[in-house]
């Protein structure tokens, strides 16, 4: 396959890929260690892009430094130099473009001087915390936050579920408080989830290090990423539990990431997400796959999706689903 057109990471990084385009995506990707470790790269750096204090006066020349010191650590083709800083330039739009159109978002003051409360009822919705923290709040969420953090902390409430990208300072640790625990961190990414009508509260951590403690002694744990802190409201159990956390942030993007993953823990995140029962083949290898699937309303519009990238082949059964290896 040739070079991948850079226009197609753009619109990846954005979450405006077609599915064509994923195809493509995911056809470089299997390539190449080098392609995954590239498109990683970029993803990380874009990502840092727009954790940036929005749009500050010397806000691109600070990024672009950022920046460049990561491409020098693994890229000195000039090209690749270009396209890096169009992403990160790119970035810095997107959050200008975000503090401009900030003020059509629905915010009410609650009745503590100082304390904004957002709620959205509708489609998940995108933004920035005062700090340059990116949030994703799902459907029926509400999140508390500060007009201005204090010089020593900064804290918010949460009711429901919400996916955070912590900007990072190390003198003002982020903590979110929900009914059932508080999460506290200095920088990283997680997913948090504690709603009223469900009988568990959910940490995930995806990258950095957090400290979850339960709101009624029900103890203290640290976790590393790939984990996920689970406490049960009725039996006050805190646990840990090796999970690929970013499925639990699927909702945010609708897109599953899969990193080296076998066929049978692609039927397994599958089952996951559509409540259905996959049963497979005995002839269904050990083979490894790494790319990004969209979420889709059917099991069938997916698996079909999937014959174009793993030779798989299906049939449905009643309620369950047979999976078979093509040959």
């Amino acid at each position: 396959m040739e070079r991948i057109d850079d226009t197609i990471i753009l619109k990846y990084l954005q979450g405006e890929c077609s599915d064509n385009e994923l195809q493509q995506l995911n056809d470089w990707l299997r390539e190449s260690k080098e392609n995954r470790k590239e498109l990683f790269t970029l993803e990380e750096s874009f990502h840092l892009a727009k954790m940036e204090q929005y749009a500050a006066p010397d806000f691109l020349d600070k990024a672009e430094k950022k920046l460049n010191n990561k491409i020098a650590e693994y890229e000195k083709e000039r090209s690749r130099v270009f396209f890096m800083k169009r992403v990160m330039q790119y970035a810095a739009a997107f959050i200008i473009l975000a503090v401009g159109t900030y003020s059509v978002v629905h915010f009410t003051s609650s009745s503590i001087e100082d304390t904004m409360t957002i709620a959205y009822n509708g489609s998940i919705k995108e933004f920035s915390l005062p700090d340059g923290t990116k949030v994703w709040l799902n459907k029926d969420a509400v999140l508390k936050y500060p007009k201005k953090f204090a010089t020593d902390h900064r804290n918010v409430s949460l009711e429901g579920e919400a996916y955070f990208e912590v900007s990072k300072d190390k003198k003002r640790p982020f903590t979110v408080a929900t009914d059932a625990m508080k999460v506290r961190v200095l920088g990283t990414k997680f997913n948090v989830r504690s709603d009223k009508h469900s009988s568990l509260a959910e940490t995930s951590l995806l990258e950095g290090e957090v400290e979850v403690t339960g709101n009624r002694a029900e103890g203290q744990i640290i976790l590393a990423p790939g984990q996920k802190a689970e406490l049960d409201l009725k039996t006050g159990r805190l646990c840990v539990k090796q999970v690929n956390a970013k499925l639990d942030a699927v909702w945010r993007d609708d897109l599953i990431p899969f990193e080296k993953a076998t066929i049978a823990e692609i039927a397994s995140t599958l089952e996951r997400f559509y409540n259905v029962k996959i049963v497979l083949s005995a002839d269904i290898n050990n083979s490894t796959y790494s790319g990004v699937l969209r979420k889709r309303e059917s099991i069938d519009s997916v698996l079909n999706s999937l014959k174009n990238s793993i030779p798989i082949s299906y049939k449905v059964s009643g309620h369950k689903i047979y999976l078979h290896q093509s040959h």
